[in-house]
């Protein structure tokens, strides 16, 4: 068994805030599908919630790597770290 001692925190925030931008398109493509049914007024206040949805998901997920690492990392030089079977 191996434990993980210690997370790079850039590191994760990379890896969390580029999967937060790919869920981010996701809910655009929900968003679009779903203005299509909608009526012409309310489409120009989801046209901005297309524009913001991936960016806002990004920056939420650096944001949230950066603090799951460091919490991580506090936890782990207190208590030990989370053992895994590597081959």
């Amino acid at each position: 068994m191996k434990e993980i001692k210690k997370i790079g925190i850039l590191s994760l925030a990379k890896i969390q805030t580029t999967l937060m931008f790919v869920v981010g398109l996701l809910f655009i493509l929900i968003t679009v599908i779903t203005n299509a049914l909608m009526p012409i007024t309310q489409r120009v206040a989801i046209t901005w919630q297309i524009l913001l949805i991936p960016v806002i998901y990004a920056i939420i997920g650096f944001i949230m790597g950066v603090l799951i690492a460091w919490v991580y990392n506090i936890f782990a030089a207190n208590f030990g770290g989370v053992e895994i079977d590597l081959k």
